[in-house]
């Protein structure tokens, strides 16, 4: 996909670069095979980056109906992403700007879903700082903490992506 849509002049920090979040054809279904990929130009080194992380949100992003997400262009205020079985809303993620990835998740969970998987960023994205991570699962600190993802996350004011899924 970035291949696909970038050049090798795109600036990590543009409409042009997208942030793209993928996981394998077995997560899900066999066990400890939640793992997800997070891909972008990277606004640390301006090439190619990824990130990988573990946790429950790639098991929730199968079950909601979803292998990937490819995240093009840039809100115009702080939003956040629900989706949930085969279902995606953007939301105003305005009263979340600011908060850290730890406090985030029950406020998340509160607006969607008691048992919602939440990858976010914290402040150190929202500044687009350059080695800024993406956290998921709250509390047990999952990270995708390679390349500064959170940088472009934040830059696309996308505070967090919150998963829920039922389906088998």
């Amino acid at each position: 996909i970035l291949w696909d849509e970038t050049k090798w002049n795109t600036e990590p920090l543009s409409s042009d670069n997208p942030l793209v979040f993928m996981i394998g054809p077995l997560t899900g279904l066999v066990p400890s095979s939640s793992r997800y990929v997070v891909a972008g130009i990277s606004p640390l080194t301006g090439i190619w980056g990824q990130a990988h992380s573990g946790g429950d949100w790639a098991y929730e992003l199968k079950h909601a109906g979803c292998d990937g997400i490819v995240i093009r262009g840039r809100a115009e205020r702080a939003v956040y992403l629900w989706l949930h079985d085969g279902e995606a809303e953007i939301r105003d993620a305005r009263h979340l700007w600011g908060m850290d990835t730890y406090e985030i998740e029950e406020p998340l969970r509160q607006e969607t879903d008691t048992k919602a998987s939440v990858a976010t960023i914290g402040p150190a994205g929202e500044k687009l700082v350059r080695i800024a991570c993406i956290m998921n699962d709250g509390k047990k600190g999952r990270a995708a903490a390679r390349c500064g993802l959170g940088a472009l996350m934040g830059w696309k004011n996308l505070k967090a992506v919150v998963v829920r899924g039922t389906a088998k």
